[in-house]
Formats: C-alpha cells, sequence, structure tokens
C-alpha cells in the first residue's frame, strides 16, 4: 500500500500464483523469458516503427522528419561519415556549447579561431577558417545560402536537396572538417586550408568514385 496505489494492487493482487514455484526474473518480450540484445533491439525497432505510423497518421510534421533521417541513412557514403551528419542533424555533436548545455564548466571559444563561441553554425559555416575551405572548393554559394538556415535540420535538408555530386561533396566536407576541428580541439596543430581540402577531394574520390573529380 505504501508503494502502489489502489489501482495497482487490485491488479497485483489479481495475477495468479502458482504454489510451490519459485519467482523468476524473465523478459516477456522473448518465448523463453530470456534477455538478449537482440530481442531488446527488434523491440526498440517495433516500438520506434509504431511510433512513427502514430505519428505520420497524426500530422505531416514527423512524416517529413522521419524521410529527412531514411534520406540520410540511403546516402553512398561509408557509415561513419552518415553517424556524424544524423548527429550534424540532431545538432548533437559535442560542439563548446552543446557540452556548456550539459553544465560543463569550460571555454566555449571556437578551438580553431579562438574569437567566437563555438556552436554548429559558427564551426562549420562562419569560422573564418571554414570559410577559406568552402571557398577553395568553390561552395561558397552553398555556405552562403547555408547560412540562411535557422536551425541544423533545414542545413540537412538543403544539403540533401542538392545534385548527387554536390549533396556528397557537402557532407564529405562537413565531416573532414570536423576531424581536423576535434585535432586542434586536442592540442594538435591546425590543419592548413590546403591540407583539409586534399583530404577532402581525397575522401570524395575514395568513397565516390563514379563521380566527376571536383
Amino acid at each position: 500500500m505504501d508503494l502502489f496505489n489502489l489501482d495497482d494492487v487490485k491488479e497485483i493482487l489479481l495475477i495468479p500464483i502458482r504454489p510451490g514455484m519459485e519467482d523468476t526474473i524473465a523478459w516477456h518480450y522473448d518465448a523463453k523469458g530470456i534477455f538478449t540484445v537482440k530481442s531488446a533491439y527488434q523491440l526498440g525497432v517495433k516500438l520506434r516503427d509504431e511510433a512513427l505510423s502514430r505519428d505520420a497518421s497524426s500530422s505531416a510534421g514527423p512524416l517529413v522528419q522521419h524521410q529527412t533521417w531514411r534520406s540520410i541513412w540511403n546516402q553512398e557514403l561509408p557509415g561513419r561519415v552518415l553517424i556524424f551528419f544524423w548527429r550534424f542533424t540532431h545538432n548533437s555533436l559535442p560542439t563548446k556549447l552543446n557540452i556548456k548545455r550539459k553544465k560543463v564548466d569550460l571555454d566555449t571559444r571556437c578551438p580553431v579561431c579562438w574569437r567566437l563561441d563555438e556552436d554548429g553554425g559558427h564551426i562549420f559555416l562562419r569560422c573564418k577558417a571554414v570559410k577559406q575551405v568552402w571557398r577553395a572548393l568553390d561552395c561558397e554559394d552553398l555556405r552562403l545560402s547555408l547560412c540562411e538556415c535557422t536551425n541544423a535540420k533545414q542545413v540537412a535538408d538543403k544539403i540533401l536537396s542538392l545534385p548527387k555530386e554536390k549533396r556528397l561533396l557537402a557532407i564529405i566536407l562537413l565531416w573532414d572538417w570536423w576531424t581536423a576541428r576535434n585535432k586542434a580541439n586536442a592540442g594538435e596543430r591546425m590543419a592548413s586550408t590546403d591540407d583539409v581540402c586534399f583530404r577532402i577531394r581525397k575522401h570524395h574520390t575514395e568513397f565516390c568514385p563514379q563521380e566527376a573529380p571536383v
């Protein structure tokens, strides 16, 4: 009575008990009652699909969002790049300001330019160093159009709407820049614009061998 309300108590008392049987912990999502990672994964997928189905029937917003996530995973890029872009779209990358929101006391200045606070918009689009990379790859017009977006998902949607070659190049640019940023954040020397662009072109050729050279 101290732990459950009256309605729960009534339901608990209705549970049939077999005399002589010991209590055991059972995972009722498995036919044998045994917990496995596989059964937990299958349950998660089922619950996700049911939630998406309910949301899609109630409003168009979640359906459009689901299409964005599906579009990300359909890109012809390595899994590590897609995981990065998925996190980018969710604004869940550990930028300085995102870490600050977790109540961590730290210097929130960009580890590349050390001038302004680091959020996704700054590190990927507005930092003076990343601007040089966009320009060197003849993507300045795209960068300016992305700067007009108000959140990470809008940026991702705009990138996903681009022609294939430009779309994959933009995703690889963001990924390689994040890698360069992480090295600088760890205290290593910041890569030059030429070095970053070389890696972007190399990965673009490696990941997208059928695409025209940049």
